[in-house]
């Protein structure tokens, strides 16, 4: 019988936290969360207001907004549940308050290399969360630039970013684990195997 039943699964966006912790409660027979799903959940129940994506939520209303609701969420689900994986949004790292409240759980930060991720996220679309800081950054002179350019320095964007939640995630994991070319169920039983 393993005595961690309360596992939260940090890493930055597409290292594959979702598709981990939905292997983990396969293995342990302990629900499986995604805190995305729990926040557009939440947007509809206290608010009616209907989100189809955690990204859409962010990119109306804001990252501000946004952290309020995921600290919210996040206080709520974990003092209503013992026994969960719960799979964090990847910008987590960036919520101190969402942070504080996942202290008592077994925190598992899963490791991989950012120039790799960065390749699979850009293949489908340039993130919200990248848009807006390198906007933030750059400001009008953004108009100036190629598109290469500008694929360029939201990548390297995301790349500083990735690397920043790597340390948090490092700084507050109980266990650290590289994917690298593990498979899901690699990741996963190794995980089940230190609760």
């Amino acid at each position: 019988m393993h005595k961690k039943k309360n596992v939260v699964i940090l890493a930055p966006k597409h290292v594959g936290k979702t598709t981990t912790a939905k292997e983990l409660s396969y293995l342990s027979e302990i629900p499986f969360f995604d805190s995305d799903a729990l926040i557009i959940d939440f947007l509809f129940r206290k608010h009616q207001k209907q989100y189809r994506t955690v990204a859409e939520f962010f990119s109306q209303e804001g990252k501000d907004s946004f952290l309020q609701v995921e600290s919210t969420v996040t206080r709520e689900f974990l003092t209503q549940h013992d026994e969960f994986i719960l799979a964090t949004g990847g910008g987590v790292a960036d919520n101190s308050a969402a942070l504080l409240h996942m202290e008592k759980s077994y925190k598992v930060f899963l490791v991989a290399e950012a120039e790799r991720i960065c390749q699979r996220v850009f293949h489908f679309a340039v993130p919200v969360f990248v848009q807006v800081g390198v906007h933030k950054e750059c400001g009008d002179s953004l108009s100036d630039l190629s598109q290469d350019e500008l694929l360029q320095k939201h990548q390297e964007y995301f790349v500083r970013i990735f690397r920043q939640r790597n340390k948090i995630y490092k700084s507050l994991a109980d266990f650290t684990l590289s994917v690298g070319s593990k498979t899901p169920q690699q990741i996963a039983k190794r995980i089940y195997d230190t609760m």
